[in-house]
């Protein structure tokens, strides 16, 4: 890592703490005695399949955290091959373990209607306008939720939202995943309920946040936002039995965005809209110039007024 910020590479603090998680938990305990040259490919499956059966949060270690893994020690022989203490890299070419996508529910036409029709505001949400809005945001662009809870008011326009920033709570204002910083076009209705919220902010400086919390400082917190939520599907029929069968989750306000506007427009715009690196990461989500996205602009207001 010193050597890539000497050269003028970046590393989010979030993708050095995944190394290290990596290494320390999954990859030292292994091969800490073991001199590199010898490593070879059957230390390396026996490794593998050691891993397998590893506890994990939700039973065995997930393939993806095992990938991972793989990718660390790769990023490591590489280095040492740079450096001459090898000759090769024992993991080239090595075939990865297969993964699963974690499902993600959608929501339907005719529910998304019901959680956002005018009178659900207080009907459905309680008059909560603040988780109203934070809600249906990502529903008709297809932001992340810490895009969402990192919205600044001087992101907010008439027509569209500058995605700048995104929050957590562990690394607090940072780029977007991927560096996706875009433009995204918004429906009339959204940009109606995001201005009204922003009029009636006790907070009104463009570095202020949209979805301020307890201090301007910081997003509302991300459990009373779900809360908000899962109480507003409760009352249009979805109790927590059925939303976690169907799988409902905030993050999967992106996924039926992705849905909804997939085969309506180019995905190669739909890509530019959510801020994917690949057409396959679309795939994954399917069930600069505004004028460009006037399509993008029909089909919000077609299905999101």
């Amino acid at each position: 890592m010193k050597s890539r910020f000497a050269r003028g590479r970046k590393l989010s603090p979030r993708y050095v703490d995944e190394m290290r998680s990596l290494l320390v938990n999954h990859i030292l305990p292994y091969f800490k005695n073991i001199i590199l040259d010898k490593i070879n490919r059957r230390i390396i499956e026996d490794w593998l399949l050691k891993l397998r059966e590893k506890p994990g949060r939700y039973g065995k270690l997930s393939a993806v955290t095992i990938n991972n893994a793989i990718r660390c020690l790769n990023i490591m022989f590489n280095r040492a091959l740079e450096m001459e203490y090898i000759h090769r890299n024992t993991l080239k070419g090595m075939v990865k373990l297969a993964e699963e996508s974690k499902e993600r529910g959608v929501l339907t036409i005719d529910e998304i209607r019901k959680l956002f029709a005018d009178n659900s505001l207080e009907n459905i949400w309680n008059g909560n306008l603040k988780c109203f809005t934070a809600t249906m945001l990502p529903l008709t662009t297809g932001m992340r939720q810490g895009e969402v809870l990192g919205l600044q008011i001087q992101n907010v326009f008439k027509d569209h939202v500058a995605v700048l920033w995104n929050w957590s709570k562990r690394y607090g204002f940072r780029e977007p995943k991927g560096n996706s910083k875009r433009l995204i076009p918004v429906p009339k209705k959204t940009s109606f309920y995001l201005n009204k919220l922003i009029s009636n902010s006790e907070y009104q400086d463009p570095e202020d946040l949209v979805f301020y919390g307890k201090t301007r400082n910081e997003p509302i917190n991300d459990k009373a936002l779900l809360r908000a939520f899962y109480g507003a599907l409760a009352r249009i029929g979805i109790d927590e039995e059925k939303r976690r069968e169907r799988k409902l989750v905030y993050h999967g306000l992106r996924h039926t965005f992705n849905s909804i506007m997939r085969g309506k427009i180019a995905d190669s715009k739909l890509q530019r809209l959510t801020g994917h690196r690949t057409i396959r990461m679309i795939d994954h989500y399917t069930h600069w110039s505004l004028s460009d996205f006037k399509d993008v602009l029909d089909v919000q207001n077609e299905y999101f007024s």
